[in-house]
């Protein structure tokens, strides 16, 4: 339960910092580039050096001030009908829109439905934090998570992770 609050917290502050309007970019040779089967191929450092974990700093939590984690990512499909997967795990996957934000942002909007677990757990977590959380029309926890494109071709695909790290991705499909 400790590491669901923990995640949810995460997701919170990240979404804090990270919010957007929800606006596409229109351009179409970047999307025909994006839509397909992404496969994480390797985690690298600013010097180009692949790493295995990161510590990430975070103050007052119940696990210690920085935790060590497992530098990887999560399978992406981006499909044509603007839909996603991420798949973290078989059984851990999120779903949602995608859309080009910019010529190097790609925007993953994520809607946590209303009653829900994971919508009571990312409410609560921003009720204890004091953070805002975007609603939709229907009252669902709409997020709109930015992807900074780093480096992007027909087979390669290389964006930021946290502030010093970058996934590298290749296409499968």
């Amino acid at each position: 339960m400790r590491k669901l609050i923990l995640i949810a917290i995460l997701t919170i502050s990240t979404l804090s910092a990270f919010s957007q309007k929800s606006e596409a970019f229109p351009n179409d040779s970047i999307t025909k580039v994006l839509v397909g089967i992404w496969e994480i191929d390797k985690i690298v450092d600013k010097d180009d050096k692949v790493v295995e974990t990161i510590t990430k700093e975070i103050k007052g939590s119940p696990l210690g001030d920085e935790i060590k984690i497992k530098a990887t990512g999560p399978k992406m499909t981006l499909n044509v009908d603007g839909t996603y997967e991420l798949e973290f795990t078989p059984q851990n996957i999120y779903r949602g829109k995608w859309y080009i934000g910019s010529p190097d942002t790609l925007i993953f909007q994520l809607i946590t439905k209303k009653g829900t677990n994971s919508y009571n757990m990312l409410k609560t977590a921003a009720e204890m934090f004091g953070k805002t959380v975007n609603y939709d029309s229907d009252g669902n926890i709409v997020e709109n998570n930015p992807i900074e494109i780093v480096k992007l071709d027909k087979g390669e695909m290389m964006v930021r992770y946290e502030t010093d790290y970058f996934q590298v991705y290749k296409k499968k499909k």
